[in-house]
């Protein structure tokens, strides 16, 4: 059996959020352009953008003003990876 242990791993903060979400992806290895997706509750995509990078940090600062309160999914793709996790909006 292969271990399939992700390389990357990210988080943020605040969470919850009052529209400014400050988003920190480490990774073992290089994180080639990150993309950052956010997905409603629904599933509908709210926001995504993608980032020039070629180190093994990223930090970035997103303002989601537009967003209405509710939860969220955020998700980052990296090098055929995708993490997600649970992003709360309360302004």
């Amino acid at each position: 059996t292969q271990n399939y242990s992700n390389k990357l791993d990210f988080s943020f903060y605040p969470n919850p959020s009052n529209g400014m979400v400050t988003i920190q992806i480490t990774s073992k290895s290089t994180i080639n352009n990150p993309k950052i997706v956010i997905y409603d509750i629904k599933g509908i995509m709210v926001y995504e953008n993608s980032f020039q990078n070629n180190e093994n940090h990223f930090e970035k600062s997103l303002s989601l003003q537009n967003l209405s309160n509710g939860i969220y999914l955020l998700t980052i793709l990296s090098d055929n990876e995708k993490l997600t996790k649970k992003l709360i909006i309360n302004k």
